[in-house]
């Protein structure tokens, strides 16, 4: 064998291990790479989340405001709607007393001059207005 097969084998062995001490220093520097890469990736991943965990809790105090919101909004309707029927029981109440004011007044001139006739007429208008009367506690009452 010649000095010229030693040196081919020679130089095909610092080849062979060139190409694995490359090797070995390409795989750190990738391994490295992939650990930043890794770590950025969790930390988007945290980043999403937290944001994520925001969103729901904004949207979820929407949804209370908004269920506040309707509630309100019952509650002024149901508030007009008492409003509404104390108006009117409340003219009902005024027409009655203006009604037993003239009768009043009837019945005093008309009890002077005939008291059994005046009674049988009157007692049926204060009877519509005490009915009126429980109709405005009751709702007071409500």
């Amino acid at each position: 064998m010649s000095i010229e097969f030693y040196i081919a084998i020679a130089i095909v062995i610092l080849a062979i291990i060139g190409l694995a001490v490359a090797g070995v220093i390409i795989k750190k520097r990738i391994t490295i790479l992939m650990n930043e890469v890794n770590s950025v990736v969790l930390d988007v991943n945290h980043t999403v989340d937290r944001f994520n965990n925001d969103v729901n809790a904004i949207n979820s105090k929407v949804a209370n405001i908004q269920n506040r919101a309707d509630m309100m909004m019952k509650d002024v309707a149901d508030k007009q709607q008492y409003i509404h029927e104390f108006t009117t029981t409340t003219s009902e109440f005024s027409g009655s007393l203006n009604q037993l004011k003239a009768s009043g007044q009837d019945l005093s001139n008309q009890f002077i001059s005939s008291p059994a006739k005046t009674t049988k007429r009157t007692f049926p208008s204060l009877i519509k207005v005490g009915k009126t009367a429980k109709k405005m506690v009751k709702k007071r009452q409500k």
